[in-house]
């Protein structure tokens, strides 16, 4: 039996749920934020090429005898776009370090694919992004050809009004996708229903003034003269009992 105190509570905590929920996603969608992060960092030529291997990799008749593809990620992961005009140094404002030299930058995605992309600069083991509008929740990768040992790249600069931290894949992902959340959510409804399992059960137990002793150690929870005789006619069929009194539970 659904009480209005039971209806109340589970709308209390349903609101309750989705109150934190929704303080999670907006914690985790700040004002203004960029992330960036290395997705992969993988040899061309592999590990175990023989040195008689004729598989090489040429840029601009320079042979590459270490070459290696690195996907740097960077996503703007605030509700504010960035304007060209925040990038405070100008081509010198984000910078990143690849530890190695970069050759070039073969090819740069944007999510959504209407997105603009912004440009790049290589000097030595640098890669420089251009100043380039970057929209809310825009995400950039550049594939960048490095040649040398296994590096990873390092954030060099960082002179933007948009704060500018390192991440994870999982960092980039929406609010709904990530592991955290998916927990939160689900741990909410799970004690969402077991307030009302509870709530539900205790309802059927009844008022403890309406227990009635019909003798012999026999108890119903009924408030009927008819429901507490039929149990007693059932506990000792063959030995009539007087009318039932009301007593307190044992």
């Amino acid at each position: 039996m659904i009480t209005a105190d039971s209806y109340l509570l589970a709308v209390t905590t349903l609101l309750s749920t989705a109150g934190l929920a929704w303080a999670t996603f907006y914690a985790g969608k700040p004002k203004r934020r960029l992330l960036w992060y290395t997705r992969t960092n993988l040899s061309l030529l592999g590990v175990s090429m023989p040195a008689s291997s004729t598989v090489t990799v040429t840029v601009n008749e320079d042979t590459l005898t270490r070459a290696r593809m690195v996907e740097l990620v960077i996503k703007n992961a605030g509700r504010h776009v960035i304007l060209a005009n925040e990038f405070s140094s100008g081509e010198d404002s984000l910078v990143f370090d690849f530890g190695v030299p970069v050759k070039s930058v073969l090819d740069t995605t944007t999510i959504p694919k209407t997105a603009p992309k912004p440009g790049t600069i290589t000097s030595g083991n640098l890669l420089k992004i251009r100043p380039e509008l970057i929209k809310s929740q825009q995400e950039t990768t550049f594939f960048v050809l490095v040649d040398g040992p296994e590096k990873w790249p390092e954030c060099l600069n960082a002179h933007l009004i948009t704060p500018v931290k390192e991440t994870t894949p999982e960092g980039v992902k929406p609010f709904w996708k990530k592991t955290s959340a998916k927990f939160i959510l689900a741990g909410s409804l799970m004690t969402l229903m077991i307030i009302l399992v509870l709530n539900a059960s205790l309802s059927t137990i009844g008022d403890p003034t309406n227990i009635y002793s019909c003798g012999d150690g026999v108890y119903v929870d009924a408030t009927s003269k008819k429901a507490c005789q039929g149990a007693l006619d059932m506990a000792r069929p063959s030995s009539p009992q007087g009318g039932p009194t009301k007593t307190s539970t044992p």
